[in-house]
């Protein structure tokens, strides 16, 4: 029963989507309900890349809830997991590139913690290597409001969350670089999120699509996972670090999000993908053909 519960969140394929075959572009997304929530971000950001560079896609997650990096290398090796033939020794199957995201808390936590998400990774990236991938690490967010129940003196509140996880995120993708001397970039979701978060806190807020809520409205009703608007932005920041293309005026929309809430998140994403402080590129610098670099997004607040 346990091997079917992880299987259920990881291996359900959409038909409509272009199988490996035929695919121009593969993607492996490691992770856990962060990435499979909303029917998966790796539906979003195929959708996305397709559009935006005219290529066939085909993406996969391996995103069992709550998952740590060290239990995904626990099953990367483990002939009866699915993980042991998508990345491990059991399969030989090729991956443009593979995105890992670590448990929600791990990579802030420090000590102990942070060396064991680090151990987990080297081992992860050697799989990735192997199958000749590009390495890509998505930094999540803070929850709503912090986690004070678990981890009230360093998780007091959302802002001390995420500049705990941005400083985790780069750490460790330094430390891939200089100790391990392997190329890995980082998908900044959770930078997007800090910047809807001060945007809600600032004196336009009220311009916005649902206003000072703008920030809350990122979340599921837990605070903590995302909601569909929280999943098209991550979305779209792993779509432009993937392509090197901005999202702005891509239409692929299959969480049916309104033309407000997309051009507004495009925008975020932009913005912090090409403009902010992580000092890297995006992997792929790539010719653009669908989106409109130039347009200035629609930001205005929906009625209702």
């Amino acid at each position: 029963m346990k091997n079917r519960r992880v299987d259920y969140w990881t291996l359900a394929e959409d038909a409509n989507r272009p199988n490996d075959r035929d695919a121009q572009l593969r993607i492996l997304f490691v992770g856990n309900s962060f990435i499979h929530y909303n029917g998966g971000a790796e539906k979003v950001v195929a959708g996305l890349l397709e559009e935006s560079l005219g290529k066939s896609v085909y993406a996969r997650r391996y995103c069992p809830g709550g998952y740590t990096w060290r239990q995904h290398l626990g099953d990367a090796k483990n002939p009866n997991r699915s993980l042991y033939r998508l990345l491990g020794e059991g399969g030989k199957k090729h991956w443009d590139y593979v995105i890992f995201q670590e448990q929600s808390q791990a990579p802030a936590l420090g000590g102990r913690d942070t060396q064991g998400s680090f151990e987990a990774l080297e081992g992860l990236m050697k799989y990735a290597k192997a199958r000749s991938s590009h390495q890509i690490l998505l930094m999540t967010w803070g929850y709503v409001n912090g986690d004070a129940v678990e981890h009230p003196a360093i998780f007091p509140d959302y802002h001390a969350m995420q500049e705990r996880l941005t400083a985790g995120y780069r750490s460790l993708a330094e430390r891939v670089r200089t100790t391990l001397h392997m190329n890995v970039t980082t998908a900044p979701a959770g930078l997007a999120w800090q910047q809807v978060h001060r945007m809600s806190l600032g004196s336009a807020a009220e311009e916005l699509p649902q206003g000072r809520e703008s920030f809350h409205a990122l979340y599921y009703k837990d605070g903590i996972h995302p909601s569909a608007i929280g999943t098209y932005l991550e979305s779209c920041v792993m779509s432009s670090v993937i392509s090197g293309c901005k999202t702005s005026g891509l239409k692929s929309n299959i969480l049916g999000l309104s033309a407000v809430w997309r051009h507004m998140l495009q925008q975020v994403a932009d913005n912090v993908v090409f403009n902010s402080a992580m000092g890297e590129v995006p992997v792929a610098q790539a010719q653009c053909l669908a989106a409109d670099q130039t347009q200035e997004p629609d930001t205005r607040k929906e009625a209702g």
